[in-house]
């Protein structure tokens, strides 16, 4: 089973969209906590490029979209932790 979070009035002078995609095997892997999910988290920054960031737990979205500033939360949090790959839109299926 997948799961899909979709964030599009993201309040931010940096981001646009967020969008979190739990992985496939979520529902036949054994979990501590539902924090401890994990997925691919699509970010679209103002400039309108999408980034994915690669196996990011729930906990770290969740505490990026609770943060008083998503972007600085972003860039502490998620790009400093995550492999990311730039998603052409022609090309995006998330």
């Amino acid at each position: 089973m997948r799961a899909r979070m979709e964030f599009t009035n993201v309040i931010s002078s940096n981001v646009v969209e967020i969008v979190y995609v739990t992985n496939d095997d979520c529902d036949k892997t054994v979990y501590r906590s539902h924090l401890d999910i994990i997925g691919s988290l699509y970010v679209t920054y103002n400039n309108f490029r999408t980034y994915r960031y690669i196996d990011v737990t729930l906990k770290d979205v969740s505490s990026c979209l609770n943060s008083e500033s998503i972007g600085r939360a972003l860039n502490l949090i998620v790009k400093r932790n995550y492999e990311s790959e730039e998603i052409v839109k022609s090309n995006a299926q998330y």
